[in-house]
């Protein structure tokens, strides 16, 4: 049985003997084909934050004060909203008169660009590592076959371009690590026969 609200107290949810569950899929694809997920890029304002708990500015939080502030719907605190971010609001609804296009105010799913203040380093390369099991009983079922077939298709597809960075380990009683740079040849391996504290 599905519902549209939450009971509000422990006291209502023991009384309404219904069980709660929650399903949540973060990321998932647009249920209908016409469905995006918008981008918000708030420009030289910055993205509006909370000054103490960092909640983003979202459709549950009123604005106060005229537009002036707004109230943060998980702590409580009111804060400025910046000079390039205000607008007045309805006097008949009290809601902003610019929420109709503004997403990140309607909508519970939005991306924010994020300015490069954000960024305490550069985005690091996709560094992808295969662990293969190189057991007797796996060369003998095929498992190992199919797994470097399926390693040698994937590859070319892995996104990352040219910065994206591929580690191999491979292991039976020992674990077997590879140097696989583009300078060296042949690859180096580097076999580790005590499994206590490997990466020590």
């Amino acid at each position: 049985m599905t519902v549209n609200a939450f009971p509000a107290t422990q006291a209502l949810l023991t009384k309404s003997s219904i069980p709660l569950g929650l399903v949540l899929h973060p990321l998932a694809h647009p249920e209908h084909e016409g469905d995006h997920i918008p981008v918000v890029n708030f420009g030289s304002c910055g993205i509006v934050r909370c000054r103490r708990c960092r909640t983003y500015v979202n459709p549950f939080a009123p604005f106060i004060e005229g537009g002036k502030r707004w109230r943060c719907n998980i702590c409580d605190l009111a804060n400025e909203v910046p000079p390039e971010y205000y607008c007045q609001l309805d006097p008949a609804t009290g809601l902003r008169t610019d929420v109709g296009s503004r997403p990140e105010l309607a909508r519970g799913v939005v991306e924010f660009v994020a300015p490069s203040e954000y960024m305490v380093r550069p985005p690091q390369p996709a560094v992808y590592f295969f662990v293969i099991d190189v057991t007797y009983n796996a060369i003998a079922t095929g498992t190992l076959s199919a797994a470097i077939e399926g390693i040698k298709q994937t590859l070319s597809k892995l996104p990352g371009g040219s910065r994206t960075q591929v580690g191999i380990i491979t292991f039976d009683k020992t674990i077997h690590f590879y140097s696989l740079k583009s300078t060296q040849s042949p690859p180096q391996m580097l076999v580790v026969p005590g499994l206590e504290n490997v990466f020590v």
